[in-house]
């Protein structure tokens, strides 16, 4: 079925860039969020179709690997399309490609469908429309890691600001990619050469909450975890 991929073409804008000049790490998480918004509503399980239904997506966790970002100015194709649903989780896939097919950023998404009533999990494959041919393989072949470090140093805090919250009340999932990056200066940003970044969302958080902020680093990677009362409201590993 031709609408199983979405291609959208566009040119990387200044909003969009760091101090670089390239594609933000933030924003090309901000990129694949619309984007998969998008190809929702034009299948027909977008906020809009599933909403009178009582229904809502729920993002579990994203991984993007930066293969090499695209540069201001840049034209790029922004492509997405889902995995076959298997039971309460399903995959969407990501891709960002110069305009010779290049592939500069990849990426994948583990989502979940809540049933907001009864506050429970259902089948995802209950929500998907008939005839989608599940046939293209993941952008992101590798599972998604674990992240279980035992010592964290301390990362300082993080208030949520009203411009972290989304039209569901609470903070945006891009809200906390920024929120990891904005912990580093734009100096480790670039010493870092930032290769993959995943997140794991484990509780919502809201205008006002601090956050504590903890870090882990070994090897070639640095985890953090965001805190909300004690309590671990975001994992994330950065290679």
């Amino acid at each position: 079925m031709s609408m199983l991929v979405f291609n959208k073409p566009l040119e990387i804008t200044l909003s969009m860039t760091d101090s670089s000049g390239k594609l933000g790490h933030a924003e090309a998480f901000a990129l694949f969020m619309d984007i998969a918004g998008q190809h929702a509503e034009m299948l027909g399980i977008g906020a809009r179709a599933l909403l009178p239904r009582n229904l809502f997506w729920l993002t579990v966790r994203t991984r993007v690997i930066f293969e090499k970002r695209p540069y201001m100015g840049q034209k790029v194709i922004v492509s997405t399309w889902p995995q076959a649903p298997g039971g309460l989780r399903c995959n969407r896939s990501y891709l960002i490609s110069d305009e010779k097919g290049n592939v500069l950023v990849r990426g994948k998404t583990e989502w979940a469908m809540m049933d907001v009533r009864r506050q429970t999990l259902i089948d995802v494959g209950e929500v998907y429309p008939e005839g989608l041919q599940f046939d293209r393989p993941e952008s992101i072949a590798e599972d998604f890691e674990r992240i279980t470090p035992e010592v964290w140093e301390d990362g300082g805090e993080y208030q949520v600001r009203s411009t972290d919250i989304d039209v569901g009340g609470h903070m945006n999932n891009v809200a906390y990619v920024r929120a990891l990056m904005g912990s580093l200066s734009s100096e480790e940003i670039k010493k870092l050469n930032i290769h993959s970044l995943e997140v794991v969302f484990r509780e919502p958080c809201y205008e006002k909450d601090r956050l504590l902020l903890q870090k882990s680093c070994h090897d070639q990677l640095t985890d953090f975890r965001l805190l909300k009362n004690g309590r671990t409201a975001l994992l994330a590993r950065m290679r």
